[in-house]
């Protein structure tokens, strides 16, 4: 089952990347966006580094004190509208056939 589970994970990813790069390409051009929806991405793109960060490191074991540094701004737009699209995408894809 593992496999099976890899090679479906694996084609639904390859065949995502095209949809995620056309609307990282929509939403990264300041004309398509307004200040709101960009700091909306800039927010989630930071949280989500975060919370990346917080689980590798408990998976290294690592349990010291560390200071979080955010990314730019521009990388964490890119971060936080693929993770977005990626959440929608993957909830659509699952949800469709559960439901």
């Amino acid at each position: 089952m593992i496999p099976f589970y890899k090679a479906v994970s694996l084609i639904l990813r390859v065949l995502s990347k095209p949809l995620f790069s056309y609307t990282k390409r929509l939403h990264s051009t300041n004309e398509a966006q307004s200040k709101r929806t960009r700091l909306f991405f800039i927010h989630l793109g930071n949280s989500y580094h975060k919370f990346d960060l917080a689980v590798n490191r408990k998976f290294v074991k690592n349990h010291t004190q560390f200071a979080f540094k955010p990314l730019s701004d521009d990388l964490a737009l890119e971060r936080g509208i693929e993770f977005f699209y990626e959440l929608l995408f993957y909830c659509l894809v699952i949800g469709v056939p559960v439901y």
